[in-house]
């Protein structure tokens, strides 16, 4: 992560941000508005003014970037795409699930959002539309009837050992 990055600059970039998002509220809840226009309009900018290094300008391979888009986790057999996935010092941090502002954050995503955490292995799940972000800690394999109510607190019950 940049040591560049200052509190303000964030403060004032998230300012922005939160504005520009309430006021295209209307535009951004239509169907039309695709979860990858989100990550550009909003979340790209977001991780960026945290200090993240999006475009890998430390030149780094693959395997060690900051932030690796369109992640590939291996689940059950096949290859799913977690939108964001974040070290710091080459060790693996947390993932990101985009969804667009349409959706709710439902307890299907929040599953998914678990589920490439565990697989990575990371303990973090971040799922957001920007305007929520939900933070999981993942400490064991997510089932996939232990959804944690949409209106509770994203806590999680520690169902089986890792």
């Amino acid at each position: 992560m940049s040591a560049t990055t200052s509190f303000e600059d964030f403060e004032k970039e998230l300012s922005r941000l939160v504005e520009s998002f309430g006021k295209r509220l209307t535009e951004l809840k239509q169907p039309g508005y695709a979860e990858a226009q989100l990550r550009d309009d909003f979340l790209n900018l977001f991780f960026r003014a945290l200090g993240w290094d999006l475009e890998n300008r430390a030149g780094l391979i693959q395997q060690e970037r900051e932030v690796e888009i369109e992640s590939a986790t291996q689940i059950g057999g096949g290859r799913k795409r977690a939108d964001y996935f974040f070290r710091t010092d080459k060790q693996a941090r947390f993932v990101c699930e985009a969804k667009k502002p349409a959706e709710e954050l439902s307890a299907r995503y929040a599953f998914q959002t678990k589920r490439y955490a565990w697989n990575k292995p990371v303990p973090l799940g971040v799922l957001t539309d920007f305007e929520e972000m939900k933070i999981y800690v993942v400490g064991s394999r997510p089932e996939t009837f232990a959804f944690v109510s949409s209106t509770k607190p994203c806590l999680i019950r520690r169902q089986c050992q890792r």
